[in-house]
């Protein structure tokens, strides 16, 4: 039996502040039109458990966070 593949895109970013030494790298469908303000607010709302319990979370800036070309 034959399965068709799909390829989804995903844009790949980065969080990294510059007072801690930590660096989260997570992804969101290509498809997605997040500008760096929507970018921190989904990474500040998120519900993953993880994500919710990273020190630096709270504290990021939009100039933190950057985006691969990957």
């Amino acid at each position: 039996m034959h399965t068709p593949t799909t390829s989804v895109r995903y844009r790949i970013y980065g969080a990294s502040p510059a007072r801690e030494c930590t660096l989260l790298i997570d992804y969101v469908p290509a498809s997605s039109d997040l500008d760096k303000i929507a970018l921190l607010r989904h990474i500040q709302l998120a519900a993953d458990e993880p994500l919710r319990s990273w020190p630096a979370r709270d504290a990021l800036q939009t100039d933190d966070l950057f985006e691969s070309n990957a």
